[in-house]
């Protein structure tokens, strides 16, 4: 932004060389402020990298379904545990069964 030729236009068309000083001051200073093309496109990728609420709430649900390590081995070592009590629990039955059959046979 060229300040001397915005004073220039501006006196051109009978503005006085304080208004025009004061109109381009005020006009750089909010000049400054505004987003830039840069700015914009900067703010737009952000945006779309961003995941949307929708998307995460289906992460979430997804996350709430899927079980863990943890859950699984404590599963895995709560079935080991039953079968070996149930094969424990067999083999003490049968030999009971077996020295039963002994003496009653």
């Amino acid at each position: 932004m060229n300040t001397i030729e915005i004073l220039a236009r501006l006196e051109r068309v009978k503005f006085t060389t304080e208004q025009a000083r004061t109109i381009t001051a005020i006009f750089e200073e909010h000049h400054a402020q505004l987003a830039t093309k840069d700015d914009i496109k900067m703010i737009r990728e952000d945006l779309k990298s961003m995941a949307t609420k929708d998307e995460l709430k289906v992460m979430r649900e997804d996350f709430k379904h899927m079980v863990t390590k943890d859950e699984l081995n404590a599963s895995i070592a709560k079935a080991k545990y039953d079968l070996v009590r149930w094969i424990v629990g067999a083999v003490i039955a049968n030999g009971l069964i077996a020295t039963l059959l002994k003496f009653f046979a």
